[in-house]
């Protein structure tokens, strides 16, 4: 039975550690699309950098 239940805890932690770095990678791959979003349109907008 312990074993049972620390296997159990071993793979819900996994799955939270996995769920946790999912979010973090959504939240970074959002935040790097509004910045390229903001670059292009600076670009775009700006002919100084052209």
């Amino acid at each position: 039975m312990p074993h049972r239940f620390l296997r159990n805890f071993d793979n819900d932690f996994q799955v939270d550690r996995i769920y946790e770095i999912l979010i973090n990678a959504a939240i970074l791959i959002t935040l790097l699309s509004v910045l390229i979003a903001n670059c292009t349109a600076n670009f775009g907008t700006n002919p100084s950098w052209t």
